[in-house]
């Protein structure tokens, strides 16, 4: 009998999550996410609550070329608002359809699987499929990270 896996602590553990406010400017999420070698930050009100996730791709999309100016642009500008978000305890499975359903890389783990959750990780494509991520990530960052 095959056992089912849970996003925690099967997939993610020991994850050192990366947050900033709705009032931070981009230019510090590209800077953070370079830096971490990651491909998102989760964003947050004052209160620590979801509101937002910003990634690599938020950066090709909305920051890419010179449209926008990315120390004075608000992460509440450019970020993805009210991501979908998953529970602890769904399985690899549940995280990989919604992800293929809702066409995004990304899925902030909450208790409760909602962005009024406390957060408790995130869990991407990268981490179920290694290769495929980080070729995409040194793709973007070679074309927008400008310092």
């Amino acid at each position: 009998m095959r056992m089912r896996r849970h996003l925690i602590p099967d997939v993610v553990s020991d994850q050192i999550l990366i947050k900033l406010h709705t009032f931070d400017d981009a230019r510090d999420a590209v800077v953070l996410m370079d830096c971490h070698q990651v491909s998102s930050v989760l964003v947050v009100n004052a209160k620590g609550r979801l509101r937002g996730i910003f990634t690599l791709g938020d950066v090709a999309r909305r920051l890419g070329g010179d449209h926008l100016d990315q120390t004075k642009t608000r992460l509440s500008q450019v970020m993805t608002k009210q991501p979908k978000c998953v529970a602890a305890t769904e399985s690899l499975e549940f995280a990989l359809r919604l992800m293929q359903d809702g066409r995004f890389g990304h899925l902030p783990i909450t208790d409760d699987g909602a962005t009024a959750g406390q957060i408790l990780g995130i869990v991407s494509r990268r981490d179920l499929f290694p290769e495929e991520g980080m070729l995409a990530s040194s793709q973007i960052f070679s074309r927008t990270l400008i310092y």
